[in-house]
């Protein structure tokens, strides 16, 4: 069953996820080129915020800094678009409740309640032949 409600053929499947590879690569450098380019003000944001955190214009500990700060602002960004891939195009179970398996349900509980029933009534003979009161404890 396809996202529109169609059956869709094996073909037609294999036609829509054959470039989701293609896809997923080129999300993945557009990120890492948001990443790399919001690197600098959030080194400059998290310098102001956090001690001793070094600066983009300092040397070789602001240029480390700055590929860390890129580097996780890459994951989260990567996390972000997953969570969003999953819930919006993700392959969902078909759940579909219809009025025979409710029937069929009802049945069964109706059932079970009457085996529940006769076991009670047998334990109360039995318990009556022995001389023994039986009395249900809730």
């Amino acid at each position: 069953m396809g996202t529109d409600g169609k059956d869709t053929t094996p073909q037609e499947k294999k036609k829509s996820t054959i470039l989701m590879p293609v896809v997923g690569l080129m999300l993945m450098i557009a990120l890492g080129l948001i990443a790399f380019g919001v690197r600098e003000p959030a080194q400059d944001f998290m310098a102001d915020n956090v001690e001793n955190f070094p600066r983009s214009t300092q040397a070789e500990d602001g240029e480390m800094a700055g590929y860390l700060v890129a580097g996780v602002i890459f994951v989260l960004e990567l996390m972000v678009s997953v969570i969003v891939y999953a819930a919006l195009f993700a392959a969902k179970p078909d759940r579909r409740v219809t009025e025979k398996d409710l029937k069929d349900e009802k049945r069964f509980k109706e059932k079970e309640l009457l085996e529940r029933k006769k076991l009670k009534r047998h334990m109360r003979e039995e318990a009556a032949k022995e001389g023994k009161g039986f009395r249900e404890q809730d």
